[in-house]
């Protein structure tokens, strides 16, 4: 699962409840913890602040998680900046 394909869906109106939204996010998570397995990572550090953001709101039983897709844009602009900068530093 990628951040846009969760930001497409949101947009697309294609979730059926936000506990699919949840999980969708809870996947790309866990992704970027097991291919990024250094704890110095910033993708890593960030996947875990974005985590704990969003477990934060579904524990407050946010029901409108529209405005969680300004964090998966904002996420999915870094990881994909992220390795365009790591393809181009490893060439």
């Amino acid at each position: 699962m990628r951040p846009n394909l969760v930001q497409n869906k949101l947009k697309d109106h294609k979730y059926q409840n936000t506990k699919e939204v949840f999980d969708d996010f809870m996947l790309i998570v866990s992704n970027c913890k097991t291919y990024n397995t250094d704890v110095n990572n910033l993708v890593r550090k960030m996947s875990i602040q974005l985590e704990d953001t969003v477990r934060k709101a579904w524990e407050k039983k946010a029901s409108e998680l529209a405005s969680m897709g300004k964090l998966f844009k904002t996420f999915s602009t870094f990881l994909i900046y992220y390795v365009m900068r790591r393809e181009l530093i490893f060439k």
